[in-house]
């Protein structure tokens, strides 16, 4: 009988605690996979992708492995993309950052402010900024004047309404 498989392998020891709540949570959320596909996952503030492979690896943990009946065989790998768990080291960056920007009381209405060492990527909200009522997520560049996509940590937004007030 056809049956899909999707797995969790991974081995840096900052993801294996999360890899079978991963997994449990695109079996349970998305009963159909697409190769190439992005998921946020909310339970554990992760971005995985979704990548059709020809077979599960032999050293895959019986934990990070799930299989179902289905119409025809097909096998997917979940990668990891994006983790914007509070307080995580993001070397590589966060791709499609925004710099934040402060207006104080004498900028001109038309000026966008001072350039902080704050990145925001909308749409993807990390747990407490979920909690706090947002759809964002910030982010502190570890270098204040690199670039928007340079290496960063993720950031609570009490961490960074206090970090704000140095800018005023």
């Amino acid at each position: 009988m056809p049956h899909t498989s999707v797995f969790c392998d991974w081995s840096d020891p900052g993801y294996c605690d999360c890899a079978a709540t991963a997994l449990r949570s695109v079996v349970e959320g998305f009963p159909i996979l697409t190769n190439g596909e992005l998921l946020f996952l909310t339970e554990i503030d992760m971005v995985v992708r979704v990548r059709r492979v020809h077979r599960v690896p032999a050293h895959c943990r019986s934990d990070c492995l799930f299989s179902r009946r289905s119409q025809q065989n097909r096998c997917f790998a979940l990668d990891a993309v994006l983790d914007v768990r509070e307080n995580r080291v993001l070397r590589r960056g966060v791709p499609g950052a925004k710099r934040v920007f402060r207006r104080l009381d004498w900028h001109a209405e038309t000026s966008p402010g001072v350039q902080t060492c704050f990145v925001q990527l909308d749409g993807l909200g990390s747990a407490s900024w979920r909690e706090a009522g947002f759809s964002h997520t910030i982010f502190q560049l570890c270098d204040p004047f690199g670039k928007n996509e340079s290496a960063c940590v993720v950031v609570t937004p009490w961490d960074f309404m206090e970090r704000m007030e140095y800018y005023e």
